[in-house]
């Protein structure tokens, strides 16, 4: 999580940017709390979809440190067959009702499996340091997006906001765990709302 938000730092160095809107779904939401956590100055605003301050103990974290390990050799093996099975999971389920799972996995199919892999290592939620405990030390404006039928964001995403009650929070309808693909005008909406007010 350093070196990837050590990345996006020099990123924003080479282009020139001094301080930005960083915008970060699932994953790259994770990491962009991370950046705004220990990179403030760099941040303007914060946007996070379908995003989490990381799990709260040890032993989840080495629960599913395993449960991705397993994941990365699952990937490494055969891409394809991973993918297939991913986006059976139930957190993506409402992406069929959208007709976006044979698209999506399509899209992901050209992704070198070695660098998906590493990711999943480095980046994963087991690997993540908690950030439950310093939700109340963001002091950029922030908006948290969650979809209706994503249960488990909708209620995690309602943590961090009792946690700053600052952040702004946003449940969308009709909207699961990839919102900016199954809602796209309802997401733009939200965020360009978000950025104009702050």
């Amino acid at each position: 999580m350093e070196g990837a938000t050590q990345a996006l730092a020099d990123v924003l160095d080479d282009a020139g940017v001094e301080r930005c809107t960083l915008v970060g779904y699932s994953m790259g939401g994770r990491v962009a709390l991370y950046f705004a956590r220990h990179h403030s100055l760099r941040v303007r605003r914060l946007v996070l979809e379908s995003s989490t301050p990381g799990l709260r103990t040890e032993a989840e974290r080495a629960a599913r440190r395993a449960v991705d390990a397993r994941r990365a050799r699952s990937i490494r093996e055969d891409l394809a067959d991973f993918l297939a099975n991913w986006y059976r999971m139930p957190l993506f389920a409402s992406l069929a009702q959208h007709d976006l799972v044979d698209p999506m996995v399509e899209r992901r199919r050209g992704n070198d499996p070695d660098a998906l892999a590493r990711a999943l290592d480095g980046l994963g939620t087991g690997a993540q340091p908690s950030l439950w405990s310093d939700l109340d030390a963001i002091d950029v404006p922030a908006l948290l997006l969650a979809g209706e039928l994503d249960e488990k964001y909708v209620q995690i995403t309602a943590a961090m906001k009792a946690r700053n009650p600052a952040m702004r929070r946003v449940v969308v309808p009709d909207a699961g765990h990839n919102i900016h693909a199954e809602r796209p005008q309802a997401f733009l909406s939200h965020v360009v709302d978000f950025v104009s007010r702050h």
